[in-house]
């Protein structure tokens, strides 16, 4: 994979080099004009899109040269299809003991599993030694149909590989996807046919947000976004491609994006409401139709109709879908289920989390590297505890910079005239407000159309692509790479915001 990187990122640096030549040298400028007129450019911007597709799949080799993410199945195929029995806190529990049924309790009682409920790594014998909520929570069909969907996924990898499926974080999906996937993974046993069916399901959504992208923004736009989608590190293919549902809420996102552009604010705020309600952080979208709002209330005394089209759009999309997913699994109660889950999980600093907190959090001295202990049941604890500490200690400069960008980002809204500008800048917001896994980043694409627009903006875009990359290649530990990732993430957020909040409308495309 090494050699991947390295020519993303020698691609992306030459992309860099190009761009600024464009930009600050007027010959160059004639020279690139004079030779890529007409015809020629539109190729030239489908290279780039095809780049970017090529370097999403990792030049052919996915996920280490296989299609089907099967860590990334286990836990939102069986998470889905037995959510009933499992809720949030009982999957790898159950699947413990399934696997001890199987003759491999040697095997098991070796590892680690993290507890769901206080989101601790615990010794499996504590596991091993209760039984009861598993017998409890199956009926004897449904137990049979687990136990042989848990031994499919066993088999799927090295004793090694699957052992680190039992400290990922659990399934934490929300009540509407669960909604949807349940549905889907209830349709039969867990085969290879069903995993490659569920692993099409994400390309094909991808496909159909691109072709919207090309229809509401054009050619330039989409091959932006394509390359982005492709050189962005924190949401390598390796990460969650070759998966399920992981990528509905970016396409709800970007449809919604579209649809805003075509001029058509309910159903894009419905599509943008679906994307929160696939993910939540994705309601952060919203940010700039309520800035939009205050603003109409304040300078205009008027209502931005706009903005209350957009909003009521996603309103009238939650009261249908919500009561829609009652049905589905776990009924009602999913709702303060998955509260309690997401609070406990967001609780807990994550060494793949990216953004402000994370950043203000960091001490070089209570890295991962320096505060593991496998002498401790829980051999992660110590950087957990110490990068809580350091944060509580930091609260006040956190406040501060995240104060700082937000009014940032607030004079930015008011500079800009249309709606879907003002959605695509809430997703600048993300990383600020909350501190998401670095995979969850790729709804950062959804600024191409900001960049397409300015030689300069794009500049600082493909840098911030290129030191992902770079990041990918030169730090071992996860945690230090996203903590260099959140930095140059938060001077590329600054940098753009103040930007736009200098110009009071999109310039007129310049980018050869």
């Amino acid at each position: 994979m090494n050699a991947i990187l390295i020519l993303k990122t020698a691609i992306c640096l030459l992309l860099i080099a190009f761009v600024a030549a464009t930009r600050w040298s007027a010959r160059f400028r004639s020279i690139v004009r004079s030779r890529l007129g007409g015809s020629r450019q539109h190729i030239a911007w489908g290279i780039l899109g095809v780049l970017g597709i090529f370097g999403w799949i990792n030049l052919g080799r996915f996920h280490h040269g296989a299609f089907i993410h099967h860590h990334e199945m286990f836990h939102y195929v069986i998470g889905s299809k037995y959510f009933k029995e499992l809720g949030h806190t009982l999957l790898y529990h159950c699947a413990f003991v399934a696997e001890a049924t199987f003759g491999r309790v040697k095997n098991v009682e070796r590892r680690r599993v993290r507890d769901l409920e206080s989101k601790n790594l615990v010794f499996a014998s504590r596991v091993l030694g209760n039984p009861e909520p598993c017998r409890q929570a199956f009926t004897i069909p449904r137990w049979n149909a687990f136990r042989a969907d848990v031994a499919f996924f066993g088999q799927k990898a090295p004793d090694e590989e699957w052992a680190r499926v039992f400290v990922d974080h659990g399934y934490n999906a929300t009540p509407v996807w669960n909604l949807v996937g349940s549905a889907l993974t209830n349709l039969g046993p867990v085969s290879d046919l069903m995993l490659t069916l569920l692993a099409l399901i994400d390309p094909a959504l991808l496909l159909l947000a691109f072709f919207a992208v090309r229809w509401a923004f054009g050619g330039k736009v989409l091959a932006v976004m394509l390359f982005a989608l492709g050189f962005g590190a924190p949401w390598d293919f390796g990460w969650t491609g070759g998966a399920f549902g992981r990528s509905f809420f970016v396409v709800a996102a970007i449809v919604g994006v579209c649809l805003l552009k075509k001029n058509r604010p309910v159903l894009g705020g419905a599509f943008l409401g679906g994307a929160a309600l696939f993910q939540l952080f994705p309601v952060l979208l919203f940010a700039g139709s309520l800035v939009r709002l205050a603003r109409g209330l304040v300078v205009h005394r008027k209502w931005d109709r706009e903005a209350i089209r957009i909003v009521g759009g996603a309103v009238l999309a939650a009261s249908l879908v919500v009561p829609l997913s009652f049905v589905s699994p776990g009924g009602p109660e999913a709702y303060s289920k998955f509260s309690l889950n997401i609070t406990r999980h967001a609780s807990r600093p994550n060494t793949s989390e990216i953004g402000l907190r994370p950043l203000v959090a960091f001490d070089p001295d209570k890295v991962d590297a320096r505060t593991q202990d496998y002498s401790r049941e829980d051999p992660y604890a110590g950087f957990h505890e110490a990068r809580k500490a350091v944060f509580q200690d930091r609260v006040a400069v956190f406040g501060l910079v995240a104060l700082t960008i937000g009014v940032l980002f607030v004079l930015a809204i008011l500079g800009l005239d249309s709606a879907w500008e003002a959605t695509v800048a809430g997703v600048l917001m993300v990383p600020i407000v909350v501190a998401p896994a670095c995979y969850y980043l790729v709804l950062l694409i959804l600024v191409a159309p900001l960049l397409v627009s300015s030689p300069k903006r794009l500049f600082i875009g493909l840098g911030f692509l290129a030191t992902t990359q770079f990041a990918a290649l030169v730090f071992d530990w996860r945690d230090e790479r996203s903590v260099f990732v959140s930095a140059m993430l938060l001077v590329t957020i600054v940098w753009l915001l103040r930007l736009l909040a200098r110009r009071q409308a999109i310039e007129p495309d310049t980018v050869s």
